[in-house]
């Protein structure tokens, strides 16, 4: 797994008013799949299969043989002599360490006789040694003239192969053609394809076609691997097997891939791949389970859809003969900062409350809500509250952001009239009073208690209504040029004050650790009998 550790204690400070929430200064290396045991940790898959040296692909059901253990109904067997017909020992084909090795000896399956007939077609990755009387491809034993195969032609030079047909008819006037693509270097793992037709044979390196045999060879035949000469090197080595046509189309689901927090915000999953659509789906536990988001597609650029959680599954769907995946990547940041909330109002109707509240926050993913003491349960504003009991009440509110961050609670107490014939109670529990209609915006006061911001990013300001007003409902807003950055409404009793306590959201707590902030105060106020007036000031923030 290639991704490194990273949990965050900094956000990011930016000298402008941050528009989303601040997350990790630096993202932490993304999730990766690459490699031939990073696919391979999956399991097996449905029409698909992971192959060296790091593809998903779409899996042959004829055969398909990663040289993991030998091959069932498969088998080694030594050739006697060496190409000069001299006696010789040692020979064998083996398997060790996801490859199969042959040096001195035949593989192919141990039927009495071939039995595959033309049209066939055969892919492996493999890696020649350049000696005379190598081969791969199809054959009966590679011990008499009846084939379609990449070999090393006899007495050609040292590391050069050629595609090689006998047998055919009527008879290939170019039996043996070397392959002569810049830079081909046999000795190197390559893509080989075989494509035997009824007509001709068709040679493949590397998904690039380098020859076609014009030729019918009517077989029966087989895979098959050769190398006749025992040498201490120049072996023929085989990643990978596979004869058959392959499934339209086939899934990979990936192993669990787990990120640093779960707190995670997820961000692309970009691949190389081709013919392949990804779906992912996350979790919190290292085993998915009911837990679990459902899988969702990525969105454009690959955007992971799946909601916050440490550990992430992706899901590839390939189709086409073409189709491969050689590596995916999941980017992702940790974002560890608590969300913010404010209640803005409490309206009491006879025995019923209704609770506003909201968060400056562009991240929230929604809010819980507890009463005299209860339990929480997620909540929406207005949130509601009907046949209370008369007396004083207490609601509490909290945020959770998309990382599932809970932000600090809030509370509010109001209280519930013993007698409703009055009207409703205001939120601080006193009935609603009465005033005269009038034509008189209320010149309602403001003043700074603390320009000293609290470490959780509170702070206070004390408005007044005159005495001339029966009640002033108040709005008071913290704007950073056109953003609002923090805001509450009261309601205020004529000749009295109010403290009000704003909290800031993440973004201007991040920027008031590096400086202090200019800011406008603007003031809405709305007397009893609607009339309204709007102020502005500026007031200067800085940390405590």
């Amino acid at each position: 797994m290639r991704h490194g550790r990273f949990i965050t204690t900094a956000l990011v400070a930016t000298a402008a008013m941050a528009i989303g929430p601040a997350w990790a200064s630096a993202a932490p290396s993304p999730l990766m799949d690459d490699a031939q045991t990073d696919f391979a940790q999956a399991g097996a898959q449905t029409g698909t299969w992971a192959v060296e040296p790091g593809q998903v692909r779409l899996k042959p059901s004829t055969l398909a043989e990663n040289f993991d253990a030998m091959p069932a109904g498969f088998a080694g067997t030594a050739w006697p002599t060496d190409q000069q017909n001299m006696p010789q020992t040692g020979g064998a084909a083996t398997v060790a360490g996801g490859v199969l090795t042959v040096n001195g000896a035949h593989f192919n399956d141990t039927n009495p006789e071939p039995t595959f007939s033309a049209p066939q077609t055969m892919e492996f990755r493999a890696s020649f040694g350049g000696e005379d009387y190598q081969s791969i491809g199809f054959a009966r034993t590679f011990g008499e003239p009846l084939f379609a195969a990449f070999g090393v032609a006899p007495g050609a030079a040292l590391n050069t192969l050629y595609t090689r047909t006998a047998g055919g008819s009527p008879a290939d006037p170019a039996p043996d053609k070397l392959i002569t693509t810049a830079g081909f270097e046999p000795s190197q793992s390559h893509l080989y394809r075989i494509e035997w037709g009824t007509t001709d044979v068709k040679f493949y390196v590397d998904g690039a076609l380098v020859a076609t045999h014009t030729t019918t060879i009517a077989g029966p035949l087989r895979p098959a691997v050769s190398d006749i000469n025992v040498a201490s090197s120049n072996v023929v080595s085989v990643d990978w097997l596979t004869m058959g046509a392959a499934p339209s189309s086939g899934t990979f689901t990936s192993r669990v891939l787990p990120a640093d927090s779960a707190h995670t915000v997820w961000g692309n999953l970009t691949s190389t791949s081709n013919g392949t659509a990804f779906e992912t789906r996350t979790g919190n536990t290292a085993t998915p389970d009911g837990s679990w988001s459902g899988f969702q597609a990525v969105g454009a650029g690959g955007a992971i859809q799946s909601p916050s959680g440490q550990y992430i599954q992706y899901r590839a769907t390939l189709t086409g003969s073409a189709a491969s995946l050689d590596s995916a990547s999941l980017a992702y940041t940790v974002d560890n900062a608590a969300p913010s909330a404010a209640i803005s109002s409490v309206d009491v109707t006879g025995a019923n409350a209704s609770v506003s509240f909201s968060s400056p926050d562009s991240d929230i993913k929604g809010f819980e809500c507890s009463l005299d003491g209860g339990a929480f349960a997620a909540c929406a504003s207005p949130k509601a509250f009907t046949g209370l009991a008369a007396g004083s009440h207490t609601v509490v509110v909290r945020p959770i952001d998309q990382a599932g961050n809970v932000g600090p609670t809030v509370s509010r107490a109001f209280s519930i009239a013993s007698s409703q014939s009055g009207g409703g109670g205001s939120a601080g529990g006193g009935s609603t009073q009465s005033s005269n209609v009038d034509k008189t915006a209320p010149k309602v006061t403001l003043v700074a208690k603390s320009l000293k911001v609290s470490k959780k990013g509170a702070v206070s300001f004390t408005v007044g209504c005159p005495a001339t007003e029966a009640t002033c409902k108040v709005t008071l807003k913290l704007k950073n040029g056109a953003k609002t950055v923090a805001s509450k409404t009261v309601t205020v009793k004529g000749g009295k004050t109010k403290t009000v306590t704003l909290q800031l959201n993440k973004a201007t707590r991040q920027q008031l650790k590096h400086h202090s902030l200019k800011l406008s105060s603007v003031l809405s106020a709305t007397d009893a009998a609607g009339n309204k007036k709007t102020t502005s000031k500026k007031v200067t923030l800085r940390k405590s």
